[in-house]
């Protein structure tokens, strides 16, 4: 028969007295959507309500074959701060994540858990013990995309003691995109999330991201990404010898952990004990980049950030190919603002880190 677009669906139009709704230990798979639109196994719309999500396994049995532009979210949150989505299985053709979900044809934007808070409720929301892996995509189209967590607005904590794991340590193709086409634009991302509080990121673990394409142009792989008026990046660790982080097109990027200083002026940042490991990009044509931390600021001047990059252990960055006319290998970068307003950029403490075992066989100029 016909597979649902939504699995699990509320919406809320007014008011409700409910205090906590639960979804608990459910089996959802084979979701699809027909339309140029959205598919998803839980989908929550709740500007009131608090949820707790917890146990679920949600996965497609079958492959899934889309000639439009589409998103599947296994796990969707939008409304209200203050929820709680821990210990849930998201991916696979099998319970708790085993197995290969396949995704064929076009235009596929996959993401695994996606948490839209209301910007104006500071109730932090948390993300625990999530095991998002085993996902197999190709697609002829542009931009095609997978992203494990994304968290936008509002105050977070993405990974407590036990940690969230987006793609495995062990498992070398855990998360693949194989781009067919020949235009520009595929990309993979482990966490990202945009904040207006405060954002807490820690004891993750990300790894076996693999992207390929013989024609693909301005890919990127990027581990975890984000910015916030007050962030802290603790104890993830990104990549393994057998978890590797690896880029296999023409030109493109790949960064272990992405700062985004633009946020708010004054922001406070902490990123600390990370630890961020075999990083491979084998990309052929005109950049082949790696970078284990970097710092990017925007539009607005970064005169009062507090920014400490402190005790990160970075280790086996490579670029292997000799072709690429940019294989830039960088530890740690940062990039302040050209609208400071004084000749400050902030404090941008970066101390006691280990960085070791980085190559760059390209011979371009930029190199």
């Amino acid at each position: 028969g016909n597979r649902p677009t939504k699995c699990i669906y509320t919406k809320e139009r007014f008011y409700t007295k409910n205090s906590t709704n639960r979804i608990t230990n459910p089996i959802i798979h084979d979701f699809w959507t027909s339309l140029s639109d959205k598919s998803g196994g839980i989908m929550i719309n709740s500007p009131y309500t608090i949820y707790i999500i917890t146990g679920n396994s949600v996965y497609q049995t079958v492959p899934v074959s889309y000639t439009i532009p589409y998103i599947d979210t296994y796990i969707e949150v939008v409304g209200r701060s203050g929820h709680s989505i821990s210990n849930n299985f998201i991916g696979g053709s099998a319970p708790y994540a085993n197995g290969k979900a396949i995704y064929l044809g076009n235009n596929s934007r996959i993401v695994g858990l996606h948490v839209l808070n209301n910007q104006f409720d500071t109730t932090t929301t948390v993300i625990n013990g999530n095991i998002i892996r085993n996902f197999n995509i190709s697609s002829s189209r542009t931009v095609p995309s997978f992203t494990g967590i994304s968290a936008e607005t509002g105050s977070f904590i993405i990974g407590l003691d036990a940690g969230n794991k987006v793609g495995s340590l062990v498992n070398d193709s855990s998360i693949v995109i194989n781009y067919t086409g020949s235009a520009a634009n595929a990309f993979i991302t482990g966490i990202r999330y945009e904040s207006n509080d405060f954002c807490n990121v820690q004891n993750n673990e990300i790894g076996s991201f693999n992207l390929s394409g013989s024609l693909a142009v301005n890919t990127n792989i990027t581990a975890i990404s984000g910015r916030a008026n007050k962030m802290i990046l603790r104890k993830n660790t990104i990549g393994s010898g057998t978890g590797r982080l690896q880029s296999n097109t023409v030109s493109g990027g790949i960064n272990g952990i992405m700062i985004i200083l633009s946020f708010n002026p004054n922001a406070k940042y902490t990123c600390i004990q990370n630890t961020i490991q075999h990083l491979y990009n084998n990309n052929t044509g005109a950049t082949a980049t790696l970078d284990g931390i970097t710092t990017i600021s925007g539009p607005a001047n970064d005169d009062g950030i507090e920014n400490k990059i402190w005790n990160n252990q970075i280790s086996e960055l490579h670029a292997t190919k000799a072709g690429a006319s940019d294989g830039s290998v960088k530890g740690i970068s940062l990039e302040t603002s050209a609208n400071n307003s004084t000749s400050s950029s902030g404090r941008h403490i970066i101390r006691g880190n280990q960085i070791n075992e980085l190559t760059a066989e390209s011979n371009g100029d930029t190199t």
